[in-house]
């Protein structure tokens, strides 16, 4: 139920400027992120490279891997994981930027000014929109440390860095880019019980 719920949400939020790939990108996240929990490490390779396919932004979840797992594995063993995912990213990309060299469009867009600009148009949609932020902020903080510590680190890692792309190469209002971290935030929200998620200890061997 509470999954029907988060992703009725997530459509509802993102529907203005829904992309093909923003369903695919949270579900990915999630995947990897209980894969990760699992320490089921083959499927979590495979769940990573579908979705570098799916869009680019997927190297973050190499980065939350990084910060949770510094001193919780070997280092040998943390070290493997991190360059065999950034070898996947690196790959997936090239061939990617390889198949549509010749598609029109930018890299990235660049336009604060111009976010800064719609924003100030718009004054009460903003009020609510930022409102909005804070309270989701405020819920997952809320008794933040009887959360899952692995939820929490992708919290503290995802959310700052979309939060910065939005504003800087995101647009105004576009609640979509944080797909990424709309899981996350919503089991911290609800406070799910670490028993429905299934965490478990993490072996340090990613074979």
């Amino acid at each position: 139920m509470k999954a029907c719920l988060a992703l009725e949400l997530f459509c509802l939020l993102g529907y203005r400027f829904a992309k093909i790939y923003d369903l695919p990108t949270a579900i990915f996240f999630a995947l990897g992120l209980g894969l990760m929990a699992r320490g089921k490490w083959r499927e979590y390779f495979t769940v990573f490279f579908l979705g570098c396919l799916n869009r680019e932004t997927m190297i973050l979840l190499t980065l939350v891997f990084a910060v949770y797992f510094f001193r919780r594995m070997q280092t040998r063993t943390w070290l493997f994981g991190i360059c065999a995912q950034a070898l996947i990213f690196v790959d997936v990309r090239v061939m990617v930027m390889r198949l549509f060299a010749n598609s029109p469009g930018s890299v990235l867009w660049f336009r604060p000014l111009e976010n800064v600009e719609k924003f100030a148009a718009q004054p009460w949609l903003s009020v609510l929109h930022w409102g909005g932020f804070a309270l989701v902020l405020w819920l997952c903080l809320r008794n933040w440390n009887r959360k899952p510590l692995l939820l929490r680190t992708a919290f503290a890692v995802l959310m700052p860095i979309l939060l910065v792309l939005y504003v800087f190469l995101g647009n105004a209002f576009e609640l979509r880019v944080f797909a990424e971290v709309f899981p996350v935030a919503w089991v911290l929200a609800v406070e799910v019980a670490v028993s429905e998620i299934g965490f478990q200890p993490v072996p340090d061997d990613l074979t």
